[in-house]
């Protein structure tokens, strides 16, 4: 019934290729609305956890690294530390040194993941003004929420890696 109704249409309107695929089948020119909206929801939350899946594996990879450069530097801290202490450094200074070395390295990492986040939020802002749309509250709200979560993790996993080796010196 609905076929006839969209023929009835398309012959009053004119139009002559009517036909959506090779199938040439009736029923291939309807489309069911919420059929068509539920995929789209699917597809937008499987780009989100694709991206959330990069974000957290560059996350986790970042801390294996910072761990494997902390352990591997151990000895040499230990070393300075000695050096300082020998040059009459206070304990106080020396840890402050000590922290402000170690925490470089993820700064760098931290400051770099940030401008790529402002980088891909400026290009996702051009993409919707060429298309005329608004980017919605949502959108800035969960943008700001997990670059807050990114900075704070990271500076969470510093604070842990000086912690360690203040401790292990």
């Amino acid at each position: 019934m609905a076929w006839k109704e969209i023929k009835c249409h398309a012959d009053k309107e004119g139009i002559t290729i009517f036909q959506p695929d090779d199938s040439h089948s009736p029923h291939a020119i309807c489309y069911n609305k919420t059929v068509f909206l539920k995929e789209q929801k699917i597809s937008n939350i499987f780009l989100l956890f694709s991206k959330l899946f990069i974000l957290i594996t560059l996350l986790i990879s970042g801390v294996f690294i910072m761990v494997v450069k902390n352990l591997a530097e151990i000895s040499s801290y230990q070393r300075r530390y000695e050096f300082f202490h020998s040059m009459g450094m206070k304990q106080k200074e020396q840890k402050k040194n000590l922290s402000f070395e170690i925490c470089s390295v993820g700064n760098i990492a931290l400051g770099t993941g940030i401008c790529l986040a402002l980088l891909y939020v400026m290009t996702y802002l051009h993409w919707y003004d060429a298309m005329g749309e608004k980017i919605s509250t949502t959108f800035w709200s969960y943008w700001l929420k997990l670059v807050g979560i990114y900075i704070i993790i990271q500076i969470v996993v510093q604070k842990l890696f000086v912690r360690y080796v203040n401790k292990r010196i």
